[in-house]
């Protein structure tokens, strides 16, 4: 396997959390499957510390 991902989700309050292969976090709804917001990470080429860390990116739908 060249690249790789293994985590399991975490359920809290009807809400199941979900990483991606791709770094990303999804939030779904465990009742219907429907996708509530989904956090990105914005790469801007430079390592992340905790000094320059950047904000989250997030997208609600």
């Amino acid at each position: 396997m060249v690249e790789g991902h293994e985590a399991p989700p975490i359920v809290n309050n009807g809400v199941m959390f979900v990483a991606t292969p791709e770094a990303q976090i999804l939030a779904l709804d465990v009742r219907t499957g429907n996708l509530l917001w989904r956090y990105k990470q914005v790469n801007l080429g430079r390592s992340v510390t905790a000094s320059n860390a950047n904000p989250p990116e997030t997208s609600r739908v």
